[in-house]
C-alpha cells in the first residue's frame, strides 16, 4: 500500500541517520508528543510518528523571533498568515513548512546557521514530514510558499516590530497581524 511506498521511498531517499556527537551519547533523542502520546525520534523520524493533530498544537505554542517581539507570535500564526496568501491548492505546503520546528524548536535563522547538527535534523525532518504529507515536489510551488513566507515576515514586522532592522525601507504591509490564543491557532491550522 501506500505505507510501504512511503516506507520504501524514507529508505531510498532520505538522509541518512544521525548519530549524537561523543559526548552526548546519554541524550534519548526523542520528543514526547502529547496530543496524540507519540515518540518522535528526532535522530531517525518515522512517518508513522509524524501527527497534524501535534505538528498544529506544537506550532501554536512556539514563539517566533526567539520571544523577542513585544508580544507572543507564534510559528503557528505564522504559518496560517502563509497559507492564507496563497491559492488553496498550496495551503497544506504553507501550514506545514515549518513544521520541523514543532518537533525541533524555533531556532533563530543567525543561530541555525552556526549549527550543522541542527540543520541536519532539520532536513532530515522536513523529509519525512513532506512524504508523510505528500507535499509538492515542484520547484514553482516552494518558490510561491517561500515568497509567501518572506511578505508574511515582513508583514509582522510592520505590525508588531516596525523599527526592527530588517524590515525593508518603505515597506507597505499587505496584512496587519495580530497575536492570538493558542487555542484559537490550534483550530484554525486544523481547520485549514
Amino acid at each position: 500500500g501506500s505505507w510501504t511506498a512511503l516506507s520504501e521511498l524514507q529508505r531510498r531517499f532520505a538522509p541518512p541517520p544521525l548519530a549524537l556527537a561523543k559526548g552526548n551519547r546519554h541524550v534519548k533523542p526523542f520528543v514526547y508528543a502529547a496530543p496524540t502520546r507519540s515518540l518522535v525520534n528526532i535522530l531517525k523520524p518515522e512517518a508513522s510518528t509524524i501527527h497534524l493533530l501535534d505538528i498544529s498544537w506544537g506550532l501554536s505554542g512556539i514563539n517566533r523571533y526567539s520571544a523577542m517581539f513585544p508580544r507572543h507570535y507564534s510559528v503557528g500564526l505564522h504559518s496560517l498568515h502563509v497559507a492564507a496568501l496563497l491559492p488553496k491548492r498550496l495551503r497544506l505546503e504553507a501550514l506545514l513548512h515549518d513544521a520541523a520546528e514543532a518537533y525541533l524548536g524555533d531556532v533563530p535563522a543567525p543561530v541555525k546557521q552556526l549549527l550543522s547538527e541542527y540543520m541536519a535534523l532539520e532536513s532530515s525532518m522536513e523529509f519525512v514530514i513532506s512524504a508523510k504529507f505528500r507535499l509538492t515536489e515542484d520547484n514553482a510551488d516552494w518558490v510561491a510558499v517561500k515568497h509567501a513566507d518572506i511578505e508574511t515576515r515582513f508583514n509582522e514586522m510592520a505590525s508588531m516590530c516596525p523599527h526592527h532592522p530588517r524590515l525593508p525601507a518603505n515597506w507597505d504591509p499587505t496584512a496587519h497581524i495580530q497575536p492570538l490564543k493558542r487555542s484559537i491557532v490550534h483550530a484554525t491550522f486544523l481547520e485549514m
